[in-house]
C-alpha cells in the first residue's frame, strides 16, 4: 500500500492504474478559511445575479425568502451555503474557546492561537 499527502492549496491530479481507494477530507481548514469564505461570498453573489430576474416574484414573501432561495440554490451548486458557513464558524469558535479554557502551553497554544487568528480575520469580514 502506498499513501500520499497533499497539503491544502496544492494543485494535483491523480490517475489510478490499478484498483485504488481514495480518502479525501479537510478541504476546509484554518489555512484556507479566508479563501473558502471569499469563494462562498462570490458564489452567493453569482447565484443572486443569475436569478435576479425572478427577484420580484419574492416581494410578497420579503427579502428573507429571497435570501433563503438564493442559499438553497447555492447549496445545490456547491453543497454549502451561508447558514452552513455560519454554523461552521460558530462550532470552530466554540472549539477554540474550549481549547483556550484548558490553558494550553507550548506548541498546542501556538496552534490554537493560529486557528483563532484565522477565524477572527474571517469573522471580521
Amino acid at each position: 500500500g502506498e499513501l500520499i499527502f497533499v497539503p491544502s492549496g496544492w494543485y494535483h491530479e491523480v490517475e489510478h492504474f490499478t484498483l485504488a481507494i481514495s480518502i479525501n477530507h479537510n478541504w476546509l481548514n484554518a489555512s484556507n478559511v479566508e479563501e473558502v469564505w471569499n469563494f462562498l461570498q462570490a458564489e452567493f453573489e453569482r447565484v443572486k445575479d443569475k436569478i435576479d430576474d425572478v427577484m420580484a416574484s419574492f416581494e410578497s414573501e420579503g427579502e428573507a425568502a429571497w435570501m433563503d432561495h438564493c442559499n438553497k440554490l447555492m447549496k445545490l451548486n456547491c453543497d454549502f451555503d451561508i447558514p452552513d458557513w455560519l454554523n461552521l464558524l460558530s462550532s470552530a469558535s466554540q472549539t477554540v474557546k474550549r481549547c483556550l479554557d484548558e490553558e494550553p502551553t507550548g506548541e498546542r497554544l501556538r496552534e490554537v492561537e493560529w486557528v483563532e487568528e484565522r477565524l477572527s480575520a474571517v469573522c471580521q469580514k
